[in-house]
């Protein structure tokens, strides 16, 4: 058997609560430190030494939309630092437990900074994700358990599970769902 943990849309920076869910800086970590939890009690129950962990993109809120930076608790520059230095925390916690492969989708559409009055993905490359995978995979330089992945070349990664090849990415660039692993290939 392999495991494979999925982080998404964590949103960090955003502050607003609806009703089904509440964003803050404050949450986030209480959220990552529950999954610490939960993880490393399932790692122990079911005697696993080795964790494939990715994160799918929109770490950060992001600015997408002017009325974005009026939800933002603090600056996108900050929140990018903070979400990178929790995702590493996190990776690094989980290691006194397992390996961890961590693989970084290397695009998303809230992490995009949209200079100069840019569309969305007319300058995909100027995106945070590619700033919060280095700095992850920076801090955990010294961690022999912890092996950090990014494509940067591509909007998506690589997972290699068994005999598959996994790919993941955001899903902004998808246009059809119908053929989305055919233009992928």
């Amino acid at each position: 058997k392999e495991y494979l943990l999925c982080l998404a849309d964590i949103q960090a920076g955003a502050m607003f609560e609806i009703p089904t869910n509440t964003y803050s800086l404050t949450v986030c970590e209480e959220r990552f430190n529950k999954l610490l939890c939960d993880v490393t009690n399932y790692l122990q129950e079911h005697n696993i030494t080795k964790l494939n962990v990715v994160g799918l993109g929109d770490s950060v809120q992001g600015i997408l939309r002017l009325t974005d930076l009026k939800l933002n608790e603090t600056s996108v520059v900050e929140a990018t630092v903070t979400v990178a230095r929790m995702i590493a925390c996190f990776l690094n916690q989980l290691s006194a437990y397992c390996y961890v492969e961590y693989f970084h989708v290397p695009t998303s559409n809230h992490s995009q900074i949209r200079p100069l009055g840019s569309k969305a993905s007319e300058l995909a490359c100027e995106d945070m994700e590619y700033v919060i995978g280095n700095y992850i995979s920076d801090m955990l330089m010294a961690n022999n358990r912890v092996c950090v992945h990014m494509n940067s070349n591509y909007d998506y990664i690589e997972i290699p599970i068994f005999d598959f090849n996994i790919m993941a990415l955001h899903g902004h660039t998808i246009k059809n769902l119908e053929t989305a692993l055919k233009d992928l290939s």
